[in-house]
């Protein structure tokens, strides 16, 4: 064998080990990015059944507060548990461009910053302070227009969550449809 075979063999080997390694990469990437939005969809949907359930949380306060008996109120708003793990990977990691336009994004935003840990803490404190109110009407009437002021930011999140899954979904149709009108015109 001449030293230019050996040469060529070797050129074309490791050639073939890079395009090999990038291929497995970039497979992985498309895995990992996939399993990204699968997570976010999945977020959304819980977080939106989450915000329907601390709505009735709120409702069945309301109920309490404009009873017979608002003082006696001793139950704790839960709004807990929201999962935002996904949304801070992309946010972090910025991936979260290459899917949603600056609307979307900036009601993902919306949603990730309204609802914090101490959040909860906040409005249990809040509802302990209302039951020092000592005219009834005046607590009543304060209680509901904070249930209110409440009620509008989640009503709020909601929908920027509902926004932002349409507009995923819409994507994702779009997307299948160029695929099929090139697969149909490749035929």
């Amino acid at each position: 064998m001449t030293f230019w075979n050996v040469f060529f063999g070797v050129f074309a080997g490791i050639v073939a080990g890079i395009f090999i390694n990038l291929a497995i990469s970039a497979i992985k990437n498309y895995n990992t990015q996939k399993k990204l939005i699968n997570n976010l969809k999945y977020e959304i949907e819980f977080n939106l059944k989450k915000i329907d359930a601390f709505l009735e949380e709120f409702r069945e306060y309301r109920k309490h507060i404009n009873g017979k008996s608002p003082y006696d109120y001793f139950g704790i708003i839960h709004m807990t548990g929201l999962l935002k793990t996904t949304l801070e990977q992309m946010f972090s990691d910025r991936s979260i461009y290459k899917y949603f336009d600056n609307e979307n994004i900036g009601r993902l935003q919306t949603f990730y910053s309204d609802i914090q840990p101490d959040t909860v803490k906040r409005v249990n404190d809040q509802i302990q302070e209302f039951r020092e109110i000592s005219y009834e009407s005046k607590m009543v009437k304060t209680v509901n227009k904070y249930i209110d002021y409440l009620e509008a930011g989640l009503r709020g999140n909601k929908e920027n969550l509902q926004a932002v899954k349409m507009k995923r979904k819409s994507h994702i149709f779009r997307k299948e449809q160029k695929e099929s009108k090139i697969n149909k015109e490749g035929k």
